[in-house]
């Protein structure tokens, strides 16, 4: 519950900006005066459920791009050649001095950390935190 706490006081109600409380018997977030609730699933709050049109094509573009480009890379993973293309991305990182070696890995400890990255794209970086204890 410690854990919960500390997130939730970096989430605000997108609609009312009001605090948020956890209900985790229901599996959802409350606003703190319950004028909204937020489902979650999988362990991530769901905040925004409606699909536009453009939302909708945005999906299918990305959709089909990983069947043409990953599909086939992703049946092939197992958790060994998945550790091996991690390993190979952080010596990539680190000899590039990549912003994310240069500020985070190569100066702080993230082991048992809770990181959160914003725009994780294809979740190369969040993977790779995650190979190293985040």
């Amino acid at each position: 519950m410690k854990d919960h706490n500390y997130l939730l006081n970096l989430l605000k109600c997108p609609s009312s900006g009001q605090e948020l409380d956890i209900n985790l018997s229901e599996k959802k977030l409350v606003s703190k005066k319950n004028n909204f609730e937020y489902l979650i699933k999988n362990n991530i709050p769901i905040f925004f459920t409606d699909i536009s049109k453009s939302d909708q094509k945005i999906i299918t573009w990305w959709t089909d791009l990983y069947k043409q480009l990953y599909q086939k890379f992703d049946k092939s993973l197992d958790e060994t050649k998945l550790e091996e293309s991690l390993k190979l991305f952080y010596d990539l990182m680190k000899k590039q001095n990549h912003l994310i070696y240069r500020n985070l890995l190569n100066k702080f400890d993230i082991k048992e950390k809770i990181v959160l990255e914003i725009g994780s794209g294809s979740g190369a970086h969040s993977a790779l935190l995650k190979s190293k204890g985040a």
